[in-house]
């Protein structure tokens, strides 16, 4: 079973793999942190807001290749008026994959700094 998540986490891209790698640290953290009354959890805040930043730039690095690549193929020129001929926008997964990430931050953030509080 172990074996069968983490080859699923492997497929994955490294940016959504991540951020589910540093949830899935985040709640076995929480878990013994109910067992052990440690500060784990709370840390383990840090390394969400670390992936979920990575992933972030990753993502970021991804549109601007993209955006590079229907320039230099000629796209978007001013002989059609600086106009794209190609698909501009990032698809669903990207979409997804930011949006993600914009929360992993915010809620690695709150974990960060107040998951000592949570569980006392």
């Amino acid at each position: 079973m172990l074996k069968r998540l983490i080859n699923w986490i492997m497929e994955l891209d490294f940016t959504f793999s991540a951020l589910i790698t540093a949830w899935f640290a985040a709640g076995y953290f929480f878990y013994l942190d109910t067992l052990l009354d440690s500060n784990w959890f709370s840390r383990s805040g840090s390394l969400i807001v670390l992936f979920a930043v990575m992933s972030e730039y990753l993502l970021l690095k991804d549109q601007n290749e993209h955006i590079y690549r229907l320039i230099t193929k000629g796209r978007w020129s001013a002989e059609n008026n600086l106009q794209p001929t190609g698909k501009l926008a990032p698809n669903k997964s990207h979409l997804i994959k930011d949006k993600a990430t914009h929360v992993s931050v915010v809620l690695g953030t709150l974990i960060w700094g107040y998951g000592d509080l949570i569980l006392n």
